[in-house]
């Protein structure tokens, strides 16, 4: 089933809305409401948490020693858009510069990342409505 959630950006003030039955995102939009529809990828993050376009996330690997977990590492950070029919992750930052697993510096990548590329754990951290400041270059984490 597909599912669709909106930003509003009006006079009455800014939020994200959620469809409580399906299509009331596209009902607003022919009431001329001010919103951006985003559309639910069909994956979860590593929370259970539903991932949409606009969404921003990050990748997260975990860096083992002899089979014990030493701790999580930020790989990427980028945003989810929908483009060439698919969704892809894009506006990709690289955790450049690591001192002691914490991060120094984003750096952007010049290419997209395809979920179907996505080997490790991502995780939804905000989005690019709510959280502009996730997609600086120089944010640190």
């Amino acid at each position: 089933m597909f599912r669709f959630r909106a930003w509003y950006d009006g006079k009455n003030g800014k939020e994200m809305l959620y469809e409580n039955r399906t299509g009331d995102c596209f009902r607003w939009l022919d009431e001329g409401q001010p919103i951006t529809i985003m559309q639910f990828i069909g994956l979860k993050d590593e929370n259970g948490k539903e991932i949409y376009e606009g969404d921003v996330i990050e990748e997260l690997r975990d860096i083992m020693s002899k089979g014990l977990k030493l701790f999580t590492q930020v790989e990427y950070r980028g945003l989810v858009a929908f483009e060439k029919d698919r969704f892809i992750i894009t506006k990709l930052y690289h955790n450049s510069i690591k001192q002691n697993g914490l991060i120094q510096k984003w750096v952007r990548c010049s290419y997209d990342i395809y979920f179907s590329d996505i080997t490790y754990k991502y995780e939804v951290i905000g989005n690019v409505y709510e959280n502009p400041e996730l997609l600086k270059e120089d944010n640190n984490g």
